[in-house]
């Protein structure tokens, strides 16, 4: 009996064992069936953020391509317009008013006094002013609206005002005589160059070539002027109404000056036809006098620098002072940059 007891003690301590070793073999294999379905889980999680990062990769991707191809669109077409209003300013009297003799020169001139003429009749028989649609607005301020140039971004809104509008004292478009110091201020604007070049044309021989320039002498009642520029050896007639950029019932370009009211209208005139055939304010930014010197007389212009080598030997010689005294002597336009 005791060993038939032993022999039963023995089979179940196997058996238990056994039991023992099927439950450790069982719960090894879950374990393992859980790790792999662990890693599964993760391989699919990582694929699915992967997939997910490649997706806004990609639309990201095609969101800087399509806005890309917008201000490309854009840009073209604004250098379109701004093509197409310089190509209306050119043929604005039917043809190219190309001058090779003075008496050409100034029948063109006529031609175009006839064209303004017949411009403003047109207005006094509809009893209404001219405004100048192609050149108005944020547009004729801007190279893009969209991203408009900090110094006049900064003025705030501007006005565009009549001169009976922001200037309530005696004021005529070419003043006889030379005109006062301090005429041609600079504004809010970096073209320094075309406003000297601008204050030249004011001291120079009784500013007959102001008159050669703005062919509107008088003021216009129906706000109508012309101005004639010179581009690369062509002709440019350009018509402007007479509202300018504003503010605080002020202009904020040529003639900003606060404590001096405007006395003549042809500077702000000639910058304003500037703009024009370039298509805004904004792009008169950074010049040469000279380059406006030749725009105004149709010749062409010298730029002497004087930090040059050549430059600095002239100077030492004495031979620039001569030469300067002599082109004065000789009427010839003189200007200065820094």
């Amino acid at each position: 009996r005791e060993r038939k007891e032993r022999e039963r003690q023995e089979r179940e301590r196997k058996e238990r064992e056994e039991a023992e070793a099927a439950q450790r073999r069982a719960k090894t294999e879950r374990e393992k069936r859980e790790a792999r379905e662990a890693l599964e889980r993760m391989r699919k999680r990582q694929e699915e953020v992967r997939r997910k990062k490649e997706k806004e990769e990609r639309e990201r991707k095609e969101r800087r391509e399509r806005e890309e191809r917008e201000r490309r669109q854009k840009r073209e077409r604004e250098e379109r317009e701004r093509r197409e209003r310089r190509e209306r300013n050119d043929n604005s009297s039917g043809k190219k008013p190309v001058s090779t003799t003075p008496e050409q020169h100034i029948d063109a001139i006529k031609r175009f006094q006839d064209e303004l003429a017949k411009l403003e009749k047109y207005h006094e028989s509809k009893q209404t002013a001219f405004r100048d649609a192609s050149f108005e607005g944020e547009s004729a301020l801007h190279v893009d609206p969209s991203r408009p140039d900090k110094s006049i971004r900064n003025l705030g809104k501007l006005e565009w005002l009549r001169p009976s509008e922001f200037n309530k004292s005696a004021f005529e478009v070419i003043k006889n005589g030379p005109s006062e110091d301090g005429f041609a201020c600079q504004g809010s604007l970096g073209d320094c160059w075309l406003v000297s070049a601008i204050a030249v044309l004011g001291y120079h021989d009784q500013k007959e070539l102001v008159k050669d320039i703005v062919v509107r002498k008088r003021i216009s009642k129906w706000g109508i002027y012309g101005v004639r520029l010179c581009f690369n050896g062509v002709w440019t007639n350009v018509i402007l109404d007479d509202r300018l950029p504003c503010r605080y019932g002020h202009p904020v370009f040529v003639g900003r000056d606060l404590n001096k009211r405007v006395k003549e209208l042809w500077p702000l005139f000639i910058e304003k036809a500037y703009a024009k055939v370039f298509g805004s304010y904004e792009s008169l930014k950074g010049g040469n006098s000279h380059l406006a010197l030749a725009t105004f007389t149709g010749g062409f212009g010298e730029c002497i620098f004087t930090q040059k080598k050549q430059g600095k030997i002239d100077a030492a010689s004495g031979k620039m002072w001569k030469d300067m005294k002599k082109w004065h002597d000789q009427h010839h336009l003189l200007a200065c940059g820094t």
